[in-house]
């Protein structure tokens, strides 16, 4: 049982002194407070370009529904110009018919 307790260290202690390394590594990348600024620094300015580049394709998408809308709009008023013309003229050739008769 007492060889037991002492061979429990000696198991533990590679994995200890890895850990060691991996805390060293990690207290050396991000260098306490300041690094941990210039992380959050970098992360800012690779969101920054992420949003910019999606709202630059909602832009574009805005635009192309815009200019649909505008098309559709265009080509409805094209119809109603069409439309009311023939009735203006239906309604002159009645007049014109009565007072004939």
């Amino acid at each position: 049982m007492i060889e037991n307790i002492t061979a429990l260290p000696t198991f533990l202690e590679p994995l200890a002194s890895s850990m060691n390394n991996v805390i060293g590594l990690v207290q050396v990348l991000v260098g306490g407070v300041f690094g941990l600024y210039l992380i959050i620094f970098v992360w800012r300015i690779f969101d920054a370009r992420r949003t910019k580049k999606l709202l630059l394709n909602i832009q574009k998408q805005m635009d192309s529904v815009r200019a649909a809308v505008k098309r559709i709009e265009n080509q409805d008023r094209k119809e109603f110009k069409e439309k009311l013309n023939e009735l203006i003229i239906k309604i002159d050739n009645k007049k014109t018919l009565k007072r004939k008769k």
